[in-house]
């Protein structure tokens, strides 16, 4: 059995059949979906909830901090980058977006390793002594709900953009299956102090 697409929960693996073999993988889209596997085994003394396992033969895994291109040794945290044939060329029409998470890297010098560029994933992870990969969430402001990502930041802005908001902060709250954003608004001081109705932000 092969999933991905979003983290497994135990609940998940607990209704598998126990002859089944699970094999869980993790990518962005970025990279054809699929740049690292973990086999669960079904008995196991540390689940490891959080492991994203190790890289395919042809994705290869870096891990940066500070925009540094050399890579974290074991268990340091850094953010995720990605080289290998299976990394997208850029974003269609977003050529600033597509600069900043394609990035030409002197690590992939080879031609197996695609055009020697990494896509910087905003992943958070480090290593583990035998050589997965372990996932520590986002270093930016980004969110997965319902299986689309969302840029906190994005949503403030919008929110701040509409008549009567002075400032805005929103979070993703709740467990991992089901979250939800909520949203602290502010409003511009009035000569009527009347709140900036809900229904207009909503």
């Amino acid at each position: 059995l092969q999933v991905g697409g979003e983290a497994l929960s135990g609940g998940a693996l607990s209704n598998v059949p126990a002859v089944t073999e699970i094999y869980n993988y993790y990518g962005p889209t970025e990279t054809a979906i699929w740049a690292t596997r973990r086999h669960l085994p079904r008995v196991q003394e540390s689940p490891r909830e959080s492991s994203i396992g190790r890289p395919l033969q042809s994705i290869l895994c870096h891990i940066a901090a500070h925009d540094v291109a050399h890579s974290e040794p074991l268990g340091v945290w850094g953010e995720l980058w990605l080289g290998g044939v299976q990394v997208a060329r850029g974003y269609l029409r977003r050529p600033e977006l597509t600069a900043e998470r394609f990035v030409a890297h002197p690590w992939l010098t080879s031609s197996c390793c695609g055009r020697g560029v990494a896509y910087r994933t905003g992943d958070r992870v480090r290593w583990y002594a035998d050589g997965e990969l372990e996932f520590g969430g986002r270093i930016d402001l980004q969110v997965k709900l319902r299986g689309q990502r969302l840029e906190l930041g994005e949503v403030e802005h919008a929110l701040r953009a509409q008549p009567g908001v002075l400032e805005a902060v929103v979070l993703a709250l709740g467990e991992r299956t089901n979250r939800h954003l909520v949203a602290w608004v502010q409003p511009h001081a009035s000569g009527n102090g009347m709140p900036v109705p809900p229904d207009e932000l909503r």
